[in-house]
Order: structure tokens, then sequence, then C-alpha cells
């Protein structure tokens, strides 16, 4: 199972991105910080964006990247324990 975070910039009120947020807790996730968070799946970066475009506004922006094991940073304990615990 790989690790990738989604970030975005949202530009409508945040109850537009409803279906976005509830689509996201459907997989393994952690909140790191504003409009970032890391999600486990076997999926590839594609699948995940396909999933999520819908709905997502066409001014908006959102990446879907996979996160290599070596990473450093200054992130919450929670944080640190959900990269731990993925690696």
């Amino acid at each position: 199972m790989s690790v990738f975070i989604i970030t975005y910039d949202f530009f409508k009120s945040r109850t537009f991105y409803k279906g976005f947020f509830e689509k996201i807790n459907t997989y393994d996730n952690c909140y790191i910080f504003n409009s970032t968070w890391l999600i486990k799946s076997n999926e590839k970066a594609e699948e995940i964006w396909e999933k999520f475009r819908n709905y997502i506004d066409a001014n908006d922006e959102l990446l879907v990247m996979e996160v290599a094991a070596d990473f450093s940073g200054f992130l919450s304990e929670e944080s640190w324990d959900y990269l731990d615990k993925a690696f």
C-alpha cells in the first residue's frame, strides 16, 4: 500500500465540497495541515484523481502525488505517527 499526498486550493464555500470530504474519508487518512491530506491506497495517483475530479470546481486546483519514504519536516505528532506507521 502506498501513501499519497492530496493538496488543493478550493475557491468556493466548504459546503460545495461535501462530496470531496466524504470521499477522502473513505480512505485511511490523516489531515496534516491546511488543504493537505495523506491517504493510503493501492491505487495509482491517476486513479485517485479520477475519484475526486467530480467533486471540485473548474477553478480549483488539486494534486495527488505518491509520497516516498524519504521525508523530513515539522509536523504534528499525529502526522508523524501516521507517517511512521505507513512506512
